[in-house]
């Protein structure tokens, strides 16, 4: 995964667990900063 998306998607977790958002927000920061992510990316196949 590019490591910029993995930031993002970190940085809006944190922010959902501290409540600075809500599941609603969270959900659509991902979609808008972070946007698709397949399985494969996600557990990291294809790492060099």
């Amino acid at each position: 995964m590019d490591q910029d998306k993995l930031r993002r998607m970190i940085a809006i977790r944190e922010a959902y667990n501290s409540k600075q958002l809500t599941i609603d927000e969270a959900r659509e920061r991902v979609r808008k900063e972070v946007g698709e992510v397949s399985p494969e990316e996600f557990a990291g196949e294809g790492r060099s």
